[in-house]
């Protein structure tokens, strides 16, 4: 892979880094510090609607599985940034192949070729002994 492509690669994954950093913050500030408020904002509990109750807990519930999401897509964002710096990105973490450069280009994050990829979706995990790569 060129050095200039590495750089785009590398710049665009700092881009997606700190969107992610932003909504992770955001969820964070919202939904997940913030404690259960009741139909009638009454943090106590006086009165409240059970339905309201049960809307709010479904809401928590979705915004802490985006929030994992996205943690994991962070992880994967930061571990792709490691390879660049260590002169390992683009290259099968699963069969040591080079990967495509517009696989690459299309998924900056991935470390698995597109064979190592269906692989493991398919088997759910990647298989070491495929001839064919991409």
């Amino acid at each position: 892979m060129r050095k200039r492509d590495l750089h785009v690669i590398e710049r665009n994954l700092l881009k997606m880094r700190g969107r992610l950093q932003e909504n992770l913050h955001r969820v964070e500030k919202e939904n997940i510090r913030v404690p259960l408020q009741v139909a009638n904002g009454d943090p106590g509990g006086s009165q409240f609607h059970m339905a309201d109750l049960a809307s709010d807990h479904y809401e928590r519930e979705n915004s802490l599985q985006l929030y994992l999401c996205e943690q994991n897509l962070l992880k994967a964002i930061d571990e792709a940034i490691g390879r660049i710096k260590k002169g390992t990105y683009g290259i099968c973490s699963a069969c040591s192949s080079p990967i495509n450069p517009r696989r690459l280009l299309a998924v900056p994050n991935t470390k698995l070729c597109i064979n190592c990829q269906k692989e493991k979706e398919r088997n759910g995990f990647a298989s070491k002994t495929h001839k064919t790569h991409g």
